[in-house]
């Protein structure tokens, strides 16, 4: 089962809060969208914010996807014979456990305002 905490989510409304790379924009977007969704017509809505997939928790069938950027790392520091004095920390959450959290987020009561969730290990 899927634990949960509390963490102060909100609506971002501010464009420059996505950085311009990968992925960001269009979850910005989208959220944005929703969010006015929600506030002209009542639609329910909930949106997870999910910080890095990984595979499946340990124990659990299935294996890890190959992150692109991971394996260039570890290629690059091979072949160099050299590894980053500082790599950012990321955040990986088993993909068993993403789903289970997001199962228990279906079954909660819809609620009026738009409901936000980060998701993190």
């Amino acid at each position: 089962m899927a634990t949960t905490t509390a963490a102060p989510e909100t609506p971002i409304s501010d464009p420059l809060a996505s950085l311009d790379i990968g992925c960001r924009q269009p979850k910005h977007a989208a959220g944005c969208i929703l969010t006015t969704a929600n506030e002209v017509s009542s639609i329910p809505v909930s949106i997870i914010r999910v910080c890095q997939l990984g595979g499946p928790s340990p124990g659990k069938p299935g294996k890890w996807a190959n992150q692109g950027w991971l394996s260039a790392l570890i290629r690059t520091a091979r072949t160099i014979k050299c590894i980053p004095k500082h790599v950012t920390a990321v955040n990986w959450v088993p993909v068993d456990i993403a789903a289970d959290m997001i199962r228990d987020l279906m079954t909660h009561t819809v609620q009026q305002e738009a409901q936000f969730y980060h998701m993190s290990s």
